[in-house]
């Protein structure tokens, strides 16, 4: 799909989010980002649960739409590019080892933590499943 059809999609979708939320009001990012998170959550749940791609990618198009209603209401800024492989690779390394090593241990935790409950969303629905039908495993 090209990038010019995604982004007709994900306008649709903001279309259709002005037109549900009849008296915009100036949200905080944060609420963006607790909308979008409920979203994420939904398609962890979906993920979990189908291996139907059309229904995850209609999520999809809902987070992103968010992201761009987001931006809109925010401004953003453009990211900058490394004029090269070596200014990336700098740039790169740099990051890496900048960090402190409790923020590595922090973010390495974070992200146990968070592919943990991923993985019992979805032990908790084929349990949940078993048990309707009464299935051993």
């Amino acid at each position: 799909m090209k990038r010019t059809e995604i982004y007709k999609a994900i306008d649709t979708e903001r279309e259709y989010q002005d037109k549900m939320w009849i008296n915009p009001i100036d949200r905080p990012i944060d609420s963006y980002a607790t909308y979008i998170a409920y979203q994420v959550t939904e398609l962890q749940k979906l993920c979990a649960t189908t291996d139907e791609p059309e229904e995850k990618m209609n999520i999809i198009r809902k987070i992103a739409a968010l992201c761009v209603s987001c931006a809109e209401k925010h401004g953003i800024s453009e990211r900058e590019t490394p004029n090269s492989e070596l200014e990336y690779a700098i740039n790169w390394t740099g990051n890496l080892f900048s960090k402190k090593p409790y923020e590595k241990v922090y973010t390495i935790i974070h992200r146990i933590l968070t592919y943990t409950q991923v993985l019992d969303l979805g032990l908790n629905h084929l349990e949940s499943e078993a048990d309707k039908r009464n299935l051993s495993y």
